[in-house]
């Protein structure tokens, strides 16, 4: 952990010093990321904090992807939130903001963006992580929308998809990350969709959404 430094001709990071645990994990709301087997697609998570500054009270929060806890099933994924309010130093571990507990094991990547009103919430997940009885989905980027950050949450395009990868390369790209003027950054995964992996591990093309109201897409 280090401290930015923003007096110079040039920012630099400075005063480096060893990491803080900024919140525990609450064991009413979130499931130990030791209570999973160590599989890729079952491991518990408290992972992929993004942060957001609220403007309508100017609080801020990290988002970030969970595991409900007490859960009956291993499909067990939720969004946790963390607020810290204005003029206070420490956060807050709050309930989540969503679960797909009995559904899908990780919504990944979760962040927030605010635009035309209203809160748009973020994630990626993998086919694979879905809940073999369904409901599923492919690959791709999912959203939520609502006019308040802690009620009305409802899927986006009815489904909560908003694009996935092709059919013909269903692990091409992942860990979709919206940006303020909507533009969608990600990594290439594994883009050649044959039998062989060729993983790519850099950044893949950026593309642009369309948000209007409760639907959403790919502009360019």
């Amino acid at each position: 952990m280090a401290t930015l430094d923003l007096s110079g001709e040039a920012p630099r990071l400075c005063d480096w010093r060893e990491l803080e645990e900024i919140v525990a994990i609450d064991l009413d709301h979130y499931m130990s990321t030791c209570g999973g087997p160590s599989e890729v697609g079952k491991i518990k998570a408290f992972r992929d904090p993004a942060f957001f500054r609220d403007a309508a009270g100017d609080d801020d929060y990290l988002l970030f992807a969970g595991s409900q806890a007490r859960s009956r099933s291993e499909y067990n994924g939720v969004i946790g939130i963390v607020r810290r309010q204005r003029g206070e130093q420490g956060w807050t571990l709050l309930p989540p903001i969503v679960s797909a507990d009995t559904l899908n094991n990780e919504l990944e990547r979760p962040h927030i963006i605010f635009h035309a009103g209203l809160y748009y919430l973020f994630w990626s997940t993998q086919r694979h992580v879905f809940a073999p009885w369904g409901p599923s989905g492919p690959t791709g980027l999912y959203a939520m929308v609502s006019p308040a950050l802690f009620e009305g949450w409802r899927p986006v395009n009815g489904s909560g998809l908003v694009f996935a990868n092709p059919d013909a390369a269903p692990a091409q790209a992942y860990r979709w990350f919206v940006l303020p003027d909507l533009s969608v950054t990600s990594f290439v995964d594994d883009w050649g969709g044959g039998d062989v992996r060729n993983f790519g591990g850099a950044f893949a093309p950026f593309v642009h959404l369309r948000l209007a109201g409760d639907t959403a897409g790919v502009a360019r």
